[in-house]
């Protein structure tokens, strides 16, 4: 499992044209927790708390769905997620059907 961490981050505009050089998707079809935050219904300012989770891909049997999440790389090393609205998905086969 992989924790993420925030960390800051910098922004710079520029005149440079870029173009998608990559486009990676992958259907999820849940999550489980692996460490689950405090069920507290408030925490102090300034508290932390760790909560860990695990997507899953699991599409075994007929009528099992998921959700397809989509991100785009440039060609300046960014990498964008692309919303649901902005998709235009097709099967390429019979047996997975899509449906928005």
């Amino acid at each position: 499992s992989t924790l993420v961490e925030p960390v800051p981050a910098s922004l710079e505009v520029s005149g440079l044209v870029v173009t998608v050089v990559s486009l990676r998707s992958v259907v999820l079809t849940g999550l489980a927790w692996q460490v689950s935050p405090s069920t507290a219904t408030w925490l102090p300012v300034g508290a932390t708390f760790k909560a860990q989770t695990q997507l899953r891909q699991e599409l075994t049997a007929v009528g099992h769905q998921g959700n397809l999440f989509s991100s785009a790389r440039f060609s300046d090393g960014s990498e964008q997620i692309i919303p649901a609205e902005q998709l235009f998905v097709t099967s390429l086969t019979q047996s997975l059907g899509v449906s928005r």
